[in-house]
């Protein structure tokens, strides 16, 4: 278990720990401008 200093700092975690929820909202959001994209391929549009 971290403390003090080290825990303050993030040191163990994960770099996107913090902002997790926004990353993961973002993820989704490229992944349906990606399946968009990849609908209008496949109808020749």
């Amino acid at each position: 278990m971290l403390h003090g200093p080290a825990r303050e700092r993030g040191v163990g975690m994960h770099g996107y720990t913090q902002n997790k929820d926004a990353y993961l909202n973002r993820l989704r959001r490229v992944e349906g401008q990606v399946r968009g994209i990849a609908k209008m391929v496949e109808d020749d549009k």
